[in-house]
């Protein structure tokens, strides 16, 4: 079409506050009846909320697919952004603005064909969803989903210049600027050049030319609407400038009606600078969100000139917050040191990096570490942004502000943190169901909140409480607020949200301890449906697990919702044939397990722990004489690890499974002179590990213990005492004391000598010696 060459496009880059600065000077030089910015289209109904008054940026368009699978694009603003910069300006001057890329519902198609194509390039993943923005080259696909040429390409541009890196290039040439420049030459040229040599992958470079064609549509639009090109200021990534204004075909009728689309719904919601930063790994974002806010207030208050001095005495004050004094004068000259750096690049102002060298040379005096912090806070800040509360909610927004009216909530939705102690037993003083539960339904929708990763609520463990009492930390932020908008991409409410990501992660899980987590934490949140879909695939899995600690967490995890099912209100009769079927399988499958070395025995020893404790709290369901006849079978073959061997004596000792002369005859036997020293000392090891005072004041096993170490000869011994010392040193004070005792009447000595003895500090020769055991080398036994 004739006369697109006359349309005026003004090349930026996304988080440029001289890019924004520079155009809103453009603009009222030129003062065009309408403003085109690189944007989804089908969003035009949202530029209303982003200048709205109430907004306060940094926020975020959002775009998410309402069908499964779940995608989304964000497209965040700063108050820096050229593009936001550009619709209030328009706003302001009652122009037409409007955005020209491609609709989001075609991007959410696009992008699902990329995730079901083969890679070709390598992406910086994000968690849930891949980031959708505006870069330098104004692709957001390209930020996020660089190829290693481009990257190359950035990176010769860096070195060329002698800078650190490409982000370094930018703010020196394009960002700290003390006189005009023509910022929108300069971007054109180094845009077109960058798209010169530019090699993208196949479905990337196939993308940027659709979108580059649409624009061109859209601009073709307007100009058919009667605006003049002359009229038309196009504010677009410097990547696509100059594929716009030049005499290209634009997308035609038939073209747009072969793109791809995915029905989606368009919200804002606030974001922050840390997500905006590059330190959480959104692509398209800087290094220093807060250091170019300032740089943009510098430029808006034409004191760029001042910001190093800003900057430094910024940081300087931070230090002294942390008790870390810094003086005026490290200061000024922190100062003149950044502009004496600035002065070798033959420019007039500092750059982040050059602030960053001089605040730990001066400040931190020549270490980065006690500047580190302050840097941080500088450079990245703590700002979260706001948007017009009710006429943006999505429906999970909804849902969640219903929940906490409903469970009595909102006054905990504060800055300030609390805690809540909840009984999840039913109150019986109250009449209505609700009130009832009321403690119970708010666990529900804590869990569910977890699930969701929503840092609104965070529990609390307490060895102590009973199993019926919760106790939640709860502290609302903007960031929760960030994390609840994006958990729409699960569904429309919390609980249903909570369920399809449970279902998500049980998709995923392909090991019984994974998926028996799962069930446990469906059976938290009570999501019926997905506790049972999780029950099955545990089923299924179970049949290929041999594993014995794998199986013993798996039962582990089923118990508790067989013990405490009926405090949370749920049927945990279909549990019990799989809590059953799984005990068993334990039972049989420890023989095999218990075959091993020291190293996997001590492993081993947290399972038998578990195992029996379920025995005892699952008697009456689970087979428990299979479980003590395989600690007897344990105890009794001397084929086995002696250090389960000598555990499971204590076990059985406890449980008061083993007659006096059985005991006193396996002593007599692991603590023999015939037997290997080091089976022995692994035995006794396991032996003393629970500490079972009935074996503490048996006589017999000191007897025979004392009887071993004198059979042992010298080198034996001092082999022997790297596990006789480990063997004691979990026991206290008052038991070695009672252990003394037993050693007194056996060697007949009735006064306090061995007391005295074991009381006298060791000298340092002693020390010596016995660190020298902390470095005993266990793989020569």
């Amino acid at each position: 079409m004739v006369g697109r060459d006359s349309v005026k496009i003004f090349p930026i880059r996304h988080l440029s506050p001289a890019g924004a600065w520079n155009l809103k000077q453009y603009l009222d030089a030129h003062q065009p009846e309408a403003v085109l910015i690189e944007g989804p289209s089908d969003a035009i109904d949202l530029i209303k909320g982003i200048v709205d008054p109430q907004t306060q940026p940094p926020l975020a368009l959002m775009a998410y697919t309402d069908t499964h699978p779940v995608d989304t694009l964000l497209y965040p603003f700063a108050e820096y952004s050229p593009e936001y910069q550009a619709l209030l300006w328009g706003k302001e001057n009652n122009v037409r603005v409007e955005w020209i890329d491609l609709p989001a519902r075609v991007f959410l198609a696009l992008k699902r064909e990329q995730k079901n194509t083969p890679k070709e390039r390598t992406p910086n993943e994000e968690t849930v969803d891949e980031v959708y923005e505006d870069e330098l080259l104004g692709d957001s696909q390209k930020a996020s989903l660089e190829s290693d040429s481009y990257e190359d390409i950035r990176v010769r541009i860096a070195q060329s210049t002698s800078e650190v890196n490409y982000e370094s290039f930018w703010e020196r040439q394009f960002e700290s600027i003390s006189v005009p420049v023509d910022y929108q030459g300069s971007a054109y040229e180094l845009g077109k050049q960058l798209r010169e040599y530019e090699d993208a992958p196949s479905l990337i470079r196939a993308e940027d030319l659709v979108r580059e064609a649409y624009m061109r549509r859209r601009i073709d639009e307007v100009m058919t609407e009667g605006v003049s090109p002359e009229n038309i200021v196009v504010v677009c990534g410097a990547f696509h400038a100059s594929a716009l204004g030049e005499d290209r075909a634009a997308l035609n009728d038939d073209e747009l009606a072969q793109l791809p689309q995915r029905s989606c719904r368009l919200t804002l919601m606030p974001y922050s600078y840390y997500r905006l930063s590059n330190l959480s790994g959104y692509g398209a974002g800087n290094q220093a969100p807060a250091y170019f806010e300032m740089v943009w207030h510098s430029l808006q208050a034409d004191t760029i000139s001042e910001l190093p001095a800003r900057y430094l005495a910024k940081a300087a004050q931070y230090l002294r917050d942390s008790g870390i004094f810094r003086s005026s004068a490290e200061v000024i000259e922190g100062v003149r040191l950044a502009n004496s750096l600035t002065v070798f690049r033959s420019k007039n102002i500092p750059v982040l990096n050059d602030l960053h060298d001089a605040a730990i040379t001066l400040l931190g005096r020549g270490e980065r570490l006690p500047v580190q912090e302050s840097l941080a806070r500088i450079d990245i800040g703590t700002s979260i942004g706001s948007v017009p509360k009710d006429e943006y909610l999505v429906s999970i927004q909804s849902d969640f502000k219903h929940q906490l009216k409903e469970l009595k909530l909102e006054k905990y939705k504060s800055l300030v943190g609390s805690e809540l102690r909840l009984d999840l037993r039913k109150n019986r003083r109250v009449k209505s169901e609700s009130s009832a539960f009321l403690d119970l339904n708010r666990s529900f929708f804590f869990h569910r909140l977890e699930v969701l990763g929503i840092e609104f609520v965070e529990k609390l463990y307490h060895s102590s409480e009973k199993s019926w009492i919760e106790k939640w930390y709860l502290q609302w932020t903007p960031d929760a607020e960030i994390q609840l908008v994006e958990s729409v991409l699960f569904g429309d409410s919390i609980e249903a949200a909570a369920a399809i990501k449970l279902g998500f992660l049980l998709k995923a899980s392909n090991t019984i301890d994974n998926t028996s987590k799962l069930v446990r934490r469906a059976c938290e949140c009570h999501l019926i449906q997905v506790m049972e879909d999780a029950k099955r695939k545990l089923q299924s899995l179970s049949t290929e697990n041999y594993d014995f600690l794998s199986v013993v967490n798996a039962l582990n995890e089923l118990s508790f919702i067989v013990v405490y099912g009926d405090v949370r209100r749920l049927d945990t009769d279909s549990l019990l044939p799989l809590v059953k079927e799984f005990f068993v399988q334990a039972c049989l499958i420890f023989k095999y397990a218990t075959n091993c070395n020291y190293a996997q025995a001590k492993e081993l020893i947290e399972g038998i722990d578990k195992l029996q404790r379920l025995s005892l709290d699952l008697a009456g369901i689970v087979e428990a004489k299979l479980w003590e006849r395989e600690l007897i079978r344990l105890f009794q073959d001397r084929d086995q690890n002696p250090l389960l061997s000598g555990y499971a004596c204590s076990l059985l000792v406890e449980q008061d499974l083993l007659p006096d002369e059985t005991l006193s005859s396996q002593l007599s036997q692991r603590l023999s002179v015939g037997e290997d020293p080091m089976v022995g000392a692994f035995w006794f090891e396991g032996l003393s590990l629970r500490k079972n005072q009935i074996l503490l004041v048996s006589q017999d096993l000191w007897k025979q213990l004392d009887l071993y170490v004198e059979s042992l000869n010298q080198e034996d011994f001092l082999r022997v005492l790297v596990f006789l010392r480990r063997a004691f040193a979990p026991f206290s004070p008052h038991e070695k004391r009672s252990i003394i005792d037993r050693l007194n009447y056996i060697w007949e000595d009735g006064s306090d000598a061995l007391k005295e003895f074991m009381e006298t500090p060791l000298n340092e020769e002693e020390e010596d010696s016995l660190d020298a055991l902390n470095d005993f080398d266990f793989d020569d036994l």
